[in-house]
């Protein structure tokens, strides 16, 4: 059940938003169960081929779906800047962090990548517009 979801998200580009949120909320009402989040580490999956950034032969259920969940993240910090759906996938995956467990080592990097452009993000948000001086004078009079 949570494969075609996971899908439907890394495609995101190709998809109809209603099918992005319709995949991104029932993953959010799965993400509230503890007991879901702890046995989707459990599930090992095996040669994931639609996940095209890297070559991924062994990973559990749950460090794929922080890898998607992410990628969502990143692409819509890039292009849609969807509010909503930014706050469900961050929602989802502050859900699951409790019981992150044996995490894929390329799941704890994405995790951190996005950390540090997520924080890059605010602070330019926050910073106010920089004015380059070209060096060139405005003439009196003129205006």
């Amino acid at each position: 059940m949570v494969l075609p979801i996971l899908e439907i998200l890394y495609h995101v580009e190709e998809r109809n938003s209603h099918h992005v949120y319709m995949a991104l909320i029932i993953l959010l009402i799965l993400t509230e169960d503890d007991g879901f989040n702890r046995s989707i580490h459990e599930v090992i999956l095996k040669n994931i081929t639609w996940y095209a950034e890297r070559v991924l032969t062994e990973i559990s259920l749950g460090s794929l779906l922080i890898l998607v969940v992410i990628r969502t993240i990143q692409y819509n910090m890039t292009r849609t800047r969807d509010k909503y759906l930014h706050t469900n996938c961050l929602a989802a995956l502050a859900n699951m962090s409790a019981q992150f467990r044996s995490l894929h080592q390329y799941a704890a990097q994405r995790i951190i990548s996005c950390e540090i452009t997520v924080l890059i993000f605010l602070l330019e948000a926050d910073r106010p517009p920089v004015v380059l001086d070209t060096g060139v004078k405005g003439k009196k009079g003129m205006g």
